[in-house]
């Protein structure tokens, strides 16, 4: 059993000095052809086109964070057929504009264990011209809200909350009437009891009035979704030299370690043969 780890000690010591070795016989090839690869991804930007990038975080109560990840996937399908047309017609925008937008895609943020989510969207765009930042976000708006199953979406929940706000505008009424008649009928002798009776209509008429206030906020914001923040415009585009040179240099060192491996084990199959 000694001898047996022993052996096996000797065998794994034997592999690390081989690589070792292999390493350092090959260094200069794996250091020259990653400098050559960074400096072909450094070159990149050279021949690359400049992008601008931004975000957009939105809040829908009309749909979930998924449909509208769904319609912002059709919207980047319209990009990518290049029907710029019928995008010009649901967004307003034209069709150069249109053209300058590279990539559009959502992200749904949620909570630090990752189950749940946070209740809001972001929208990512790449573009070539930033000039079209300024008016993506209201594009993006005209675009949902030209879909019939969102359109009607918005209906219904403009109907749904006109028949809360009357329906809560009526009961405020009632526990104004209520409260009246309760006091009137409470005598001096019972301070306490109006006092709790008192707090008790106060509390249910502030809690009647912001589910009224957040109702009546709602109805006036009704459309596909909410600007929480909207597209920044930034003037400088976004730069990836850094990026693409160690990305380049790595990329042409693995390339070439495989390459070395490869006719290494073709010489030893070649010896055995």
């Amino acid at each position: 059993m000694t001898t047996e780890k022993g052996n096996n000690e000797i065998d794994l010591i034997e592999v690390f000095f081989k690589i070792y070795i292999f390493f350092k016989k090959k260094f200069w090839i794996l250091f020259i052809a990653t400098i050559i690869g960074a400096g072909l991804g450094y070159s990149t930007k050279f021949f690359a086109k400049p992008h601008f990038e931004s975000s957009m975080i939105v809040k829908s109560y009309i749909m979930s964070s998924n449909l509208l990840s769904e319609y912002i996937v059709k919207f980047q399908n319209l990009l990518n057929d290049e029907n710029y047309k019928l995008l010009h017609e649901q967004t307003n925008l034209s069709i150069e504009e249109l053209r300058s937008i590279k990539e559009i895609t959502t992200e749904i943020p949620y909570d630090e264990k990752g189950k749940d989510e946070l209740g809001y969207t972001i929208i990512h765009v790449k573009c070539i011209q930033n000039i079209v930042l300024d008016k993506l976000g209201n594009g993006i708006l005209s675009f949902l809200e030209k879909e019939p199953y969102i359109k009607s979406e918005i209906e219904s929940f403009k109907e749904k909350n006109t028949v809360i706000i009357d329906h809560i505008t009526d009961e405020i009424s009632n526990i104004g009437l209520k409260n009246g008649q309760v006091s009137s009928k409470i005598s001096e002798k019972n301070k306490i009891n109006i006092f709790n009776s008192n707090e008790t209509f106060y509390n249910e008429l502030i809690f009647l009035l912001e589910e009224k206030f957040q109702r009546e906020k709602e109805l006036n914001n009704a459309s596909a979704f909410r600007v929480i923040e909207d597209f920044i415009v930034y003037n400088k585009p976004v730069k990836k030299t850094t990026t693409y040179t160690i990305s380049g240099g790595l990329l042409l060192w693995f390339i070439t370690l495989l390459f070395l491996l490869i006719r290494r084990m073709n010489k030893q199959i070649n010896k055995l043969n």
